[in-house]
């Protein structure tokens, strides 16, 4: 896989700044109020999914699928029914969401404040989205993609010169490409997850 720089991965999706409707363009803004279809860089849509191969320092560790189930609208809001199956444990599952902006979130619960901020619409140099900063747009090279354009989020920025080797450890990141969503993590411990394959079903 290419520039990974440290070549390291986080294992679980935790998916991930706003941008305020003024922000975008008259066609953008009411296409975010038909349901979230600005979000781009994470696409929605029922039959859609991600297969990714995780890795530690090359050695092949598990596969994992995230995949879109179901949707349902609750409060004017809707909701995608999301798991996360790895090996053959029990799926995690989760709800997928996006506001007028094209912010997409997690959550646990439909219907319930408890969100977490993935991406959004248009990521800039700088955004911040929750606890994630947008670093850059860097090509990466995975399995299913080849080389691709991305956008990286990172936890903090790994090439700061004052960074401790400890704190490095730390590291997170979450690559994402337009109109596929999450291409590839990495974190400082040596793991890698990359898209093997995956389905984007037109909304």
């Amino acid at each position: 896989m290419c520039p990974f720089r440290n070549r390291l991965t986080s294992i679980l999706v935790a998916f991930v700044g706003s941008l305020v409707l003024g922000q975008l363009c008259p066609a953008l803004a009411n296409q975010a109020q038909r349901g979230g279809d600005v979000a781009s860089y994470f696409p929605l849509a029922v039959g859609t999914y991600w297969t990714y191969q995780c890795s530690v320092e090359g050695a092949h560790q598990f596969t994992k699928t995230i995949r879109i189930m179901s949707a349902h609208t609750q409060d004017g809001i809707q909701y995608f029914f999301t798991e996360l199956q790895m090996k053959k444990d029990k799926p995690f599952t989760y709800y997928l969401l996006s506001d007028p902006q094209g912010q997409v979130f997690s959550a646990p619960n439909a219907g319930q404040p408890d969100r977490e901020p993935i991406i959004t619409a248009l990521p800039q140099s700088g955004d911040h989205v929750g606890n994630w900063i947008v670093a850059g747009h860097e090509r990466i090279d995975t399995p299913a993609l080849k080389q691709i354009e991305s956008v990286l989020l990172e936890n903090f920025d790994r090439d700061d010169p004052q960074i401790l080797a400890e704190r490095r450890m730390e590291w997170r990141g979450r690559y994402f490409a337009r109109n596929i969503g999450l291409v590839a993590e990495a974190d400082g411990l040596g793991g890698s997850c990359e898209l093997i394959r995956y389905h984007i079903q037109p909304r």
